[in-house]
């Protein structure tokens, strides 16, 4: 049984944001998941097209899926790199149940911020890493 993972990302039309974080994300998930068949679009037509016109080309979502089939994946996982619910995530939700039969299974990772919780646990995260420049300082 073939296993991939789809991250879908909104996109971005800056070169250096494009590396320094999506890249970066996408890097971390292939690190993470070793074995893992690794797959990336954007879901954004117009970051898409620019990419294109500088030469970097990437999969629509449709493609990358039909990718996903042809490479004989079963089992999927959709991961959005979105923090939040919004129009993003919901084009992500739309994907998936337009293509769900095509895969034996497919999850739907939650954003990063899905839950209360997730707000606590990410404003620890950020106060942590920028500790040391503002000490026990509140951080707004």
């Amino acid at each position: 049984m073939a296993q991939g993972i789809l991250l879908v990302s909104f996109g971005t039309t800056y070169l250096e944001a494009r590396s320094k974080n999506i890249g970066k994300v996408a890097a971390r998930v292939r690190e993470q998941i070793p074995g893992i068949k690794f797959y990336q679009t954007y879901i954004s037509g117009g970051e898409k097209r620019f990419l294109k016109d500088k030469m970097l080309e990437i999969s629509s979502p449709e493609e990358a899926l039909a990718q996903m089939r042809a490479d004989g994946i079963e089992d999927i996982v959709l991961s959005s790199s979105v923090m939040t619910e919004g129009k993003e995530y919901d084009a992500l939700l739309k994907l998936a149940e337009a293509h769900r039969g095509e895969f034996r299974s497919m999850q739907v990772a939650p954003p990063l911020l899905y839950k209360d919780e997730n707000f606590e646990e990410a404003a620890f995260v950020i106060w942590h890493e920028l500790r040391e420049y503002v000490g026990e300082d509140p951080l707004i």
